[in-house]
């Protein structure tokens, strides 16, 4: 008796905790979707407001090296630290294209390799469900070899980084540069002083199925909308910390896809800086 007593009341303990995480899911994924509705992405709403005629994306080097007080045009840099092109991708699908007449896409070739089935990419593509216009990005996600498909519908899982996503709209919204740029803290770093350790293997880099999807997609966006795409390569700034990264610099290395790029960018006639990539690099900033 006293063991099938234990048993019911295990058995009964375990449902209501399974009802309590149930509920709680719930209505985490409700306080998500309020603050969604409430405010948006901040970042986004503001350059929409902002209309700025140049918007540059990219990762922390053209965040670094592109500044747009030395444009004529009002201009914007959405570029973001430690972001992949598929952060870009997202900006640009969430960007209101009517008031946009011209985007930057810093290129960093070494990220277009990237196939975003790894574990570290999972939660780089989690940190980004929060864009509007994210079925692309589901997609993704889906298809990742760490994903968990019985959580799909867990609003604990797919939300986990929800706090970091508003602490990031909170720095956002304390920042007294509204031009995106950030000064560069460093000095440039020249091609002879990259270690190239993987020169022999790095030739057979090629960009991923999924990236030259989302490359097809901006390219028919703008044209759709009559945007105009300047494609470009940004210098590396010294002590990034990263050797795989400072490969980015290293055009022979890249060749594969700056190519592939290239003509990509002449299909669509469109702006291509990379083909007399400098050989030394210069301090934009």
């Amino acid at each position: 008796m006293s063991n099938e007593f234990t048993s019911k009341s295990l058995i009964y303990y375990a449902i209501i905790v399974f009802i309590f995480f149930i509920i709680f899911d719930f209505l985490f994924g409700l306080s998500v979707k309020y603050y969604l509705n409430k405010y948006g992405n901040i970042e986004i709403n503001y350059i929409n407001n902002f209309q700025p005629h140049y918007v540059v994306l990219g990762s922390s080097t053209s965040k670094y090296s592109i500044n747009p007080k030395y444009f004529n045009k009002k201009t914007y840099n959405a570029s973001k630290n430690g972001e992949g092109f598929i952060y870009s991708y997202m900006m640009f699908k969430n960007l209101d294209k009517n008031k946009i007449k011209e985007i930057i896409i810093s290129i960093d070739p070494i990220d277009l390799i990237n196939d975003y089935k790894d574990k570290e990419s999972l939660s780089n593509l989690l940190k980004l469900i929060y864009f509007n216009n994210n079925y692309d990005l589901k997609k993704i996600i889906s298809k990742n070899l760490n994903y968990i498909n019985y959580l799909k519908f867990s609003n604990l899982y797919n939300f986990k980084f929800f706090p970091y996503f508003v602490l990031d709209q909170i720095r956002f919204n304390n920042n007294k540069n509204y031009f995106g740029y950030t000064k560069l803290n460093g000095s440039v770093l020249k091609d002879e002083n990259i270690e190239t350790f993987d020169k022999n293997s790095c030739t057979k880099r090629i960009i991923s199925k999924t990236n030259l999807k989302l490359l097809n997609e901006i390219f028919r966006l703008s044209k759709e909308k009559n945007i105009s795409l300047i494609f470009h390569v940004t210098p590396i700034y010294l002590n990034s910390g990263n050797t795989q990264k400072i490969f980015r610099s290293y055009d022979q290395c890249n060749k594969n896809i700056i190519n592939k790029i290239s003509k990509m960018i002449s299909e669509n006639n469109q702006c291509n800086l990379m083909v007399n990539y400098p050989k030394e690099f210069i301090d934009f900033s």
